[in-house]
């Protein structure tokens, strides 16, 4: 009897495991209604709002299990399942919810004896845009690890670099997350003054820095200029001085007129 029990639930658990992976892929494809979408999820204790976490582990398989575990003990809603040799789960992000740190939480439990795997999380958002928080969180891991030792321990949005933009041109998703992390701060600020942002930092770009020339081609004072400028650095965290961040608002913005 006691052997039947465990047959029927090793039965049990992988149909379910099956079942996440089905669901997990179906919803990937960006096909699925929100609605539709909410409706597969809720059996998992995933509710409106969702993040993506995902894993570098060495068998995404058999480690599925040990995250299943860690996020349901911690009262976690969350679907659990292997995806492109990535472990992923799809949790709530609900109030007070913070992925990075339940990504960090969850890394601990996982990579036996080779240590804490790669890790990225994705921003809580509605479960309709699941196949964006899942593209943020893989592009966040990818770019991580060409960071020279200088990965954070849980990759996020914020660290989607200009590398890991060339490496996803082919893909829309991707090129649409690069540039809602790098210009979409601008693109939140009141409206019609944000395109007002985005044009003057494309002009000081294009005229490589130099105040007169990109304030003649916006047909504005200089010093209205300097002001819009120090705005774009506030709103971004980004400094014009950089090189490196002059490079990733070009990129952004060259991007952004190829984003259907």
């Amino acid at each position: 009897m006691v052997a039947l029990e465990l047959m029927r639930q090793r039965a049990m658990h992988d149909t379910e495991r099956r079942l996440a992976g089905d669901v997990l892929a179906e919803a990937l494809t960006g096909r699925l209604a929100e609605r539709e979408l909410a409706s597969r999820l809720r059996p998992f204790g995933v509710g409106d709002r969702a993040a993506v976490l995902v894993f570098a582990v060495e068998d995404p398989v058999a480690e599925a299990t040990d995250l299943d575990r860690f996020l349901h003990d911690g009262g976690h809603g969350a679907l659990v399942a292997p995806r492109e040799n990535l472990l992923c789960a799809v949790v709530d992000s609900g109030q007070d919810s913070d992925p990075v740190e339940l990504a960090r939480e969850a890394r601990a439990v996982l990579g036996g004896s080779g240590g804490p795997p790669r890790a990225a999380a994705s921003r809580g958002d509605a479960v309709g845009a699941l196949r964006r928080s899942f593209n943020e969180a893989r592009i966040a891991l990818d770019a991580a690890a060409i960071a020279n030792g200088d990965a954070p321990e849980v990759a996020s949005y914020r660290d989607m670099g200009a590398s890991q933009l060339l490496l996803n041109l082919q893909d829309d998703d991707a090129l649409a997350l690069y540039c809602q992390s790098v210009l979409g701060p601008l693109e939140d600020d009141s409206g019609d003054y944000g395109e007002e942002l985005i044009r003057s930092l494309e002009a000081f770009i294009e005229q490589n820095g130099q105040w007169e020339k990109a304030a003649r081609q916006l047909f504005c004072h200089r010093h209205t200029l300097r002001y819009r400028i120090r705005r774009v650095e506030e709103l971004t965290g980004r400094d014009l001085g950089s090189a490196r961040d002059r490079i990733e608002f070009w990129l952004a913005l060259r991007g952004r007129e190829l984003v259907p």
